[in-house]
């Protein structure tokens, strides 16, 4: 699973935080903020990774 996070979590950061950017603030509502984005980030990747080793798009991954 590490491939894919490592490949697709930028992207996705990348995505969302502008839609955030308005809501970040300092203190504990940033805080939850940010670990909330990182918790969602590592669970859209597994979703990703679930999906690229199906039968039909392991090839993507190298696995035959």
């Amino acid at each position: 699973r590490t491939l894919v996070i490592y490949i697709f979590h930028m992207y996705i950061i990348l995505k969302v935080l502008p839609l955030l950017v308005g809501k970040l603030s300092q203190g504990v509502m940033g805080g939850t903020i940010g670990i909330l984005l990182v918790i969602f980030t590592i669970i859209v990747c597994i979703g990703i990774d679930v999906l690229l080793n199906t039968r039909y798009l392991k090839w993507f991954l190298g696995k035959f």
